[in-house]
């Protein structure tokens, strides 16, 4: 497969006018851009998400740079196993399957699967024990796959893109999709998730972090060094607080601006 490098040097990055060192080291990130609010396009084709925010500004705090490709999610963590990459940035949930692969940096966020209902399963999925026997859409290589799959009869319906799996579930090709809740509420704000009720209840809690070659300690160091740093000098907070609404007291989280909702995800 080909990829095509591309350097993640944005406004937000030149604007503060960081000390470039000869030193410096270019890490090789790779995402797939359907994951909203984490990476995706925005209507100018350009690349953004809450991730990419992160990724920006954790190499000013650590002095690196990124040459960024974007890839089918399923070759994201193959391209770690073969050093053909170093950070990937897709919104990994840290489990310990993906652990006995590659390495990941602290969490950054957590999180955990949902499921979205569709408006003629309403009063038949109350819980996750309805789900059983159901019509599932779900991403291709993900944990929300892993999940669908142990469900008793249930029939799954593996996507390539998020964006697949709801048009399939307003299509009513499934009863139900199942994502990261915070992904699904995006969805659902933006109208690309169409008369979907979520799940009161979580069907699973993770941490997300980015996935880093596991034989390169260096690496974790920085990234997680960098990590540290932004959110000691509150720089992480105006990023989440970018892309999400946060009640500090409950210390819980729900999409920007989603007024129409009571839906929320733990946060960190």
């Amino acid at each position: 497969m080909r990829v095509f490098w591309s350097a993640l040097l944005l406004a937000s990055v030149l604007l503060t006018e960081p000390v470039w060192s000869a030193e410096m080291r270019v890490l090789r990130v790779v995402t797939e851009a359907t994951n909203p609010p984490f990476e995706f396009k925005d209507e100018q084709g350009s690349l953004v998400g809450f991730d990419l925010d992160l990724l920006e500004a954790m190499a000013r705090a650590g002095n690196f740079t990124i040459e960024l490709a974007e890839v089918p999610f399923a070759q994201i963590l193959p391209m770690l196993l073969a050093g053909d990459a170093d950070v990937g940035a897709a919104g990994f949930f840290i489990t310990t399957a993906r652990k006995e692969q590659v390495a990941f940096s602290e969490q950054y966020i957590r999180g955990g699967l949902t499921a979205a209902i569709g408006p003629i399963y309403v009063d038949s999925i109350q819980s996750a024990r309805d789900l059983e026997g159901k019509n599932i859409c779900v991403h291709t290589a993900s944990l929300a796959e892993q999940l669908a799959k142990s469900i008793k009869r249930a029939q799954v319906l593996s996507k390539d893109t998020n964006e697949e799996v709801a048009q399939s579930f307003n299509d009513g090709e499934c009863a139900v999709a199942i994502n990261e809740r915070l992904v699904m509420l995006y969805h659902i704000k933006t109208g690309t998730l169409q008369d979907a009720v979520l799940l009161p209840d979580l069907l699973s809690h993770h941490e997300l972090g980015f996935a880093l070659r596991e034989d390169d300690k260096a690496l974790k160091e920085l990234i997680d060094g960098s990590l540290e740093q932004i959110r000691k000098d509150g720089t992480y907070s105006e990023i989440f607080n970018k892309w999400f609404s946060v009640d500090v007291q409950e210390n819980r989280v729900h999409i920007k601006n989603d007024a129409d909702t009571d839906d929320r995800a733990v946060a960190e």
